[in-house]
C-alpha cells in the first residue's frame, strides 16, 4: 500500500473514532449499537496500520512459492541432470 493511501486511511479511522466518540457522548446512538460503533474505527485503524506487514507477508509467500515452481520445474530438472553428466569423469560409467 502506498504510504499516502496508508496515512489517509489513519486519518479517516481517527476522524471517525473522533465522530463517534461526541455521537455516543451526546447519546445519539442507541446503547446498544454504541460499542459497535465505538469497536469499528478501532478495527479499521488496525487494518489500515497493518496492512502493509500482511501485504509484505503475502509478497514473501509468493517469491518463495515462484522459486519452489522453479526449482521443481522439469526444464529444470533436465539441464540439472545433463550437468550432472557432464561433470562426470569421463572413466566411469
Amino acid at each position: 500500500m502506498d504510504a499516502r493511501v496508508q496515512l489517509l486511511a489513519i486519518a479517516a479511522s481517527g476522524s471517525l473514532l473522533v465522530l463517534v466518540l461526541e455521537v455516543v457522548r451526546r447519546k445519539r446512538f442507541l446503547e446498544r449499537y454504541a460499542l459497535l460503533w465505538l469497536l469499528s474505527p478501532f478495527v479499521i485503524l488496525g487494518l489500515s496500520i497493518w496492512q502493509s506487514k500482511v501485504m509484505a507477508q503475502r509478497l514473501a509467500l509468493i517469491r518463495e512459492r515462484v522459486a519452489a515452481a522453479a526449482d521443481e520445474h522439469p526444464a529444470r530438472q533436465v539441464a540439472e541432470a545433463e550437468d550432472a553428466r557432464r561433470l562426470e569423469p569421463a572413466g566411469r560409467g
